[in-house]
């Protein structure tokens, strides 16, 4: 992308730009022979050596080679801090142009991404807007690097560059990130407002350039920004055109559809706001649920099975293709209440079932039993709705673009500053257990998993609620089948004919109360997922740990420590134990220094390419030996999680320390109290002291704000009277492991 290109192959894009490595080539001259020479000690950060050089007078910070190379371009591109500092506190030039490209050592030092350099640069007058001998300013460098952080570093911290600042051949960052495949990025820039609709010198778009590269995630990204589709280069080429060219015609219709575009580029527009189209999603599993069930009460059952397809597929296409315009075979019912709608039509079934048919039939001979199931009920009910319509514990936002950079700039002083700490889709500084959620697209406090069941996250303000919730649905669908047992047990059948395939004790009551009969079987189904769901909730409570941290586990031990074995078929089902049918829908995915703007990234076994997963999953463990007709069963009933909740509980050496736990006894009070008021700190209620911008819970027994804890309280071992051993809690810094994610 040095000179114009005339696009007519992938192959001949790709060789009429100049890579990475060559550029890197030509910024990185041979370095001097000499070992005594400044620029070999500038290299190898030998800061004795350039201090003892600069005393004898045997060089100068200010000293450039033949090619006008200073001995800061050579620390500034390795990455040496404090030679730097020394340099440039000795006079050397932050501007100072070298070598074949004519660049500064702040465009070396944004060629490699190095943000803390380029901060210690721009901090001694560097000027992030001079060009180098290809047209390139700092913006368009630290692209090229492919580093998020940097360029979110610049973008907060330089306002003289220009967001669709162009290169001689009329590329902009934008159009080279599309170009990269550099999702992230392209992610950032449209954000913060990069013109989609620019043509460079041969007419290309940013979508052109996706197309080249052949990223479906950028071509979406794109698209939703507003792209002009129609957009046409100098030989009159459509994006659609180079696709087709370029072999990657099914990548970009995905993408269209993704984009909620028509194959010719037109935009799908919803027949109702988002207000609506979500009451209407949640309002249609009731009849679907109670047709299904008069179907199978009406109707012999080859024929109800039939039925119940057609009304659940039904169902499907309508939200899917009519309400969300969205293609029916990606989850995109994880953005909605749709699952929610399981459960509200289902317990609105049970209750008018309950109130006409089972409660007076039995309320003389089992009152507490019916008393007992309309106290749970009722909790369940209340639960469910908090869950659903409360701030699960969004971090708040800052208000101005200042507020955003003085975190940044606050970040990077400490060196800190990457994807675990800070978020670049909030621009907020990230507590610990905090992960962003790309549904709600927020970031939430201690955050433990987003549950489609209740169409929010679950989080410090919701995960009590959730959890209550949960429990008292259990206990209320036990209640339920035990009326409905002695509902059905005096029954008498309309005929005695024999029923097929059934035993007699479920004969009698299908043939007199099917509807009934059916009601409490489908309760029954119910019942399994939800104790294994309780189980692993219950489990992570008393250990202190929540399901992102469970699910990661097996990668980065607690809060990026130690890793720990762990089998695929343990991850899947962590995420389908908290009731969503995949990892994205869950949002429990491995959450990194690099993971930081909320795209769709894959979270495979590195079977991904060019931006589109390979549409398989490596199996590993005991779920290989399984057919795949029977996985989908094991997910959605949560067994694999069970048994490695089980698993995990055991105690093993080599497991690493938890450092939010404190015991069982301790870790059940920190989960229930929040250390102030509303019912003594117990249960689902909060104090109205509590503000939108703090959540308050309890860490070891000490009271803490969570939206801004940056440090784990550690015990420390203290000996009381009598000659034992006790813990006092004291706050001390938790250093975080240097790892990646998988993105």
């Amino acid at each position: 992308m040095s000179s114009p290109l005339q696009v007519t192959a992938k192959s001949a894009a790709t060789s009429a730009s100049i890579s990475t490595d060559q550029a890197v080539a030509k910024q990185t001259p041979p370095l001097p022979a000499d070992d005594n020479d400044i620029w070999v000690a500038a290299q190898r950060d030998d800061l004795t050596r350039i201090q003892h050089l600069l005393d004898t007078g045997l060089a100068s910070a200010t000293s450039s080679d033949s090619q006008g190379i200073t001995p800061l371009h050579w620390a500034a591109i390795n990455d040496h801090l404090l030679v730097c500092k020394f340099l440039l506190q000795n006079g050397a030039d932050p501007n100072a142009r070298g070598g074949d490209l004519s660049a500064t050592p702040l465009h070396w030092a944004a060629r490699q991404g190095l943000v803390y350099t380029v901060h210690l640069l721009l901090r001694h007058g560097a000027d992030p807007a001079l060009l180098d001998s290809q047209g390139f300013n700092t913006l368009h460098l630290a692209t090229h690097s492919s580093h998020i952080m940097l360029l979110i570093y610049l973008l907060h911290t330089c306002p003289t560059l220009h967001i669709d600042s162009i290169d001689p051949q009329g590329h902009t960052a934008l159009m080279w990130a599309a170009y990269q495949g550099d999702e992230l990025s392209v992610s950032l820039l449209v954000r913060w407002g990069a013109d989609v609709r620019l043509q460079d010198k041969s007419g290309l778009t940013a979508l052109h350039w996706a197309v080249v590269k052949g990223n479906q995630r950028c071509m979406k990204l794109i698209l939703d920004a507003g792209v002009d589709v129609n957009a046409r280069q100098q030989d009159g080429k459509t994006a659609a055109k180079m696709a087709i060219e370029m072999r990657c015609q099914e990548y970009y219709e995905d993408a269209l559809k993704e984009a909620g575009r028509r194959p010719d580029g037109t935009i799908k527009h919803k027949p109702f706001g988002e207000k609506v189209t979500n009451r209407i999603v949640m309002a249609i599993p009731f009849p679907t649920i109670y047709l299904t069930l008069h179907s199978f009460a009406i109707y012999p059952i080859y024929i109800a099975i039939w039925l119940f397809v057609a009304f659940f597929v039904a169902g499907h296409q309508f939200i899917m293709r009519f309400l969300l315009r969205a293609d029916p075979t990606k989850e995109g019912y994880h953005r909605t209440p749709y699952l929610a709608g399981i459960f509200s039509g289902t317990a609105l079934l049970v209750i008018i079932s309950w109130l006409t048919t089972v409660a007076p039939a039995t309320f003389a001979t089992n009152p507490y039993l019916n008393f007992a199931f309309l106290l749970t009920t009722l909790i369940s009910i209340s639960t469910f709705l908090r869950a659903l319509l409360s701030d699960p514990g969004f971090i708040p936002r800052p208000t101005s673009k200042s507020t955003q950079r003085a975190v940044i700039e606050e970040l990077v002083e400490l060196e800190s500053f990457d994807g675990r700490a800070f978020c670049g889709v909030c621009f907020v500084r990230r507590p610990l257990r905090s992960k962003h959620c790309k549904l709600c697209n927020r970031c939430v406090a201690r955050h433990d998993h987003h549950c489609p069941w209740v169409a929010n996250c679950v989080g410090v303000k919701t995960h009590r609620a959730f959890l209550m919730y949960i429990i008292t649905l259990e206990l209320s669908i036990l209640l339920f089948i035990g009326l409905v047992f002695a509902y059905i047990r005096d029954l008498i059948p309309y005929t005695s004919e024999p029923c097929l395939f059934l035993p007699e004790a479920l004969c009698a009551p299908l043939q007199r109360d099917p509807y009934t009969t059916l009601l409490g079987v489908m309760s029954c189904f119910h019942l399994v997922w939800l104790s294994m769901l309780c189980f692993v909730q219950l489990m992570q409570v008393a250990r202190a740990i929540t399901t992102v941290e469970s699910f990661n586990l097996h990668k980065y031990g607690f809060m990026g420590g130690a890793p720990v074995g762990g089998s695929v078929a343990g991850k899947v089902a962590t995420a389908l134990a908290t009731g969503a049918t995949s990892e994205d829908g869950a949002q429990v995915g491995p959450e990194g220094r690099n993971d930081v703007v909320g795209t769709d990234a894959g979270t495979g076994d590195g079977c991904e390419r060019e931006g589109r997963p390979c549409g398989h999953e490596r199996r590993r463990g005991p779920i290989a030996r399984i057919p795949k007709s029977c996985v989908s069963v094991l997910k959605l009933l949560g067994v694999d999680m069970f048994l490695a909740t089980a698993r995990d509980t055991a105690p093993r050496p080599s497991a690493p320390r938890n450092p939010f736990s404190h015991g069982f006894r301790q870790n059940c009070s920190d989960f229930w109290c929040d250390g102030q008021g509303g019912f003594l700190g117990l249960g689902v209620t909060r104090s109205k002291e509590e503000g939108r911008d703090e959540a308050w819970g309890m860490v070891g027994g000490e009271r803490v704000d969570l939206f801004r804890m940056y440090d784990v309280p550690e015990p420390e071992m203290s000996v009381r009277r009598g000659g034992r051993a006790g813990r006092r809690g004291r706050w001390k810094r938790y250093e975080r492991v240097d790892v990646d994610d998988e993105v």
